[in-house]
């Protein structure tokens, strides 16, 4: 793919649950796992009059546990989120959504055509 030489990595992340990193991070220091953030621009939000409390959001899909349940609602911590989604797939009240800016994400796109070469 051409990847040029920066200083730092870049991935996107599809959240594999067999294989994901985000198993170990949540015990790791949070001086390494604060390097891994999600996309500029996404944004996980909660919509909790569908929200039905059962929990699969909370503990069974979130690896990076940004996802908690006080005062009787489910809540994203948006700094521990990583935006990957699997709380919005595993919701079927479609409770969970994935919102994102596209002016962000078009810059994004722009940035990865820079650095790689498809």
């Amino acid at each position: 793919m051409n990847v040029k030489p920066k200083e730092g990595l870049l991935t996107i992340c599809h959240c594999c649950p067999c294989c994901c990193l985000w198993k170990v991070i949540p015990q790791l220091d949070d001086k390494i796992s604060d390097k891994m953030h999600k996309l500029d621009g996404v944004e996980i939000a909660i919509d909790n009059s569908k929200c039905i409390d059962c929990m699969k959001c909370l503990n069974e899909i979130c690896m990076s546990e940004a996802i908690s349940f006080k005062d009787n609602a489910i809540q994203i911590n948006q700094n521990k989120c990583r935006g990957c989604g699997l709380c919005v797939n595993i919701c079927k009240q479609n409770a969970i959504t994935l919102k994102y800016n596209d002016k962000s994400i078009d810059s994004i796109v722009n940035k990865l055509q820079n650095l790689v070469e498809l």
